[in-house]
């Protein structure tokens, strides 16, 4: 069973969604989503151009932070990495990489 996080007027809510299709893999349910197989909880991130070309849209815009071109409130995101006192530069290299290319792809 899913936990999904709303934001209600009191505070987060967590909801359990039972749900007859279930995956750890993003881009499966991403697909599920554009053959019309239910909702997906995903980041604009992951659907961003599916929306941009009409395949996909949102639901549940007010409830759901974090999530929406409009949000307010930030998400983290994390980048998780051995703990060094020196980082080998392919590991620094890839944080630099993705700090830019979020910025893009987010239109920071």
């Amino acid at each position: 069973m899913n936990r999904w996080q709303f934001q209600a007027k009191k505070g987060t809510k967590t909801i359990k969604v039972a749900s007859a299709l279930s995956s750890n893999d993003g881009e499966i349910i991403r697909l599920w989503a554009l053959a019309g197989r239910g909702i997906a909880y995903k980041s604009l991130l992951d659907v961003q151009r599916d929306l941009d070309a009409g395949n996909l849209q949102t639901v549940l815009d007010d409830f759901a932070r974090g999530f929406q071109t409009a949000d307010t409130k930030k998400t983290g995101l994390h980048l998780i990495y051995p703990d060094r006192r020196y980082l080998p530069s392919q590991v620094t290299g890839f944080i630099d990489f993705f700090k830019e290319f979020l910025s893009k792809q987010l239109r920071i």
